[in-house]
């Protein structure tokens, strides 16, 4: 899987990532879809609804914020192509977690965030089968 981003939405991502630090940050990802490619035209970020005691290693988003991206998608023709969040203090890997929790044929970015600086950000793609697949990221 290829994502296709641009600048601007790799920063939104990574600014909100940074303040929500020590924390996990969430949001959602907004787009176009072929086999084997995906590019990006919006970047909602969301709340993390995580009970507090654990946002700093879990995410949700809301509910109602889950389906305001549906009706805006549909709205400009286009589609939820994933998610992204944070990995505060660790790699920009799919923790097991992510695993359990991850929906089949949707899109991952994960930044990890050091020191309150975001120091990478890596796509996953979670396949048919369950495993995730690392997506290289076009930044154009």
């Amino acid at each position: 899987m290829i994502l296709t981003l641009k600048p601007a939405h790799l920063a939104i991502i990574e600014e909100h990532c940074v303040l929500a630090y020590p924390n996990e940050a969430c949001g959602i990802l907004i787009g176009r879809r072929e086999e084997e490619t995906a590019s990006l035209t919006t970047v909602l970020l969301t709340a993390n609804d995580q009970a507090p005691a654990f946002q700093h290693h879990r995410y949700r988003i809301p509910p109602e914020e889950l389906l305001r991206a549906e009706l805006l998608a549909e709205e400009q023709a286009l589609t939820v192509i994933g998610y992204f969040h944070s990995h505060p203090d660790l790699p920009a890997v799919p923790s097991e977690h992510d695993l359990e929790n991850a929906w089949p044929d949707y899109l991952y970015l994960i930044t990890s965030v050091k020191d309150r600086r975001a120091t990478e950000t890596r796509g996953w793609w979670l396949g048919g089968d369950c495993v995730f697949v690392k997506t290289l990221l076009t930044v154009a």
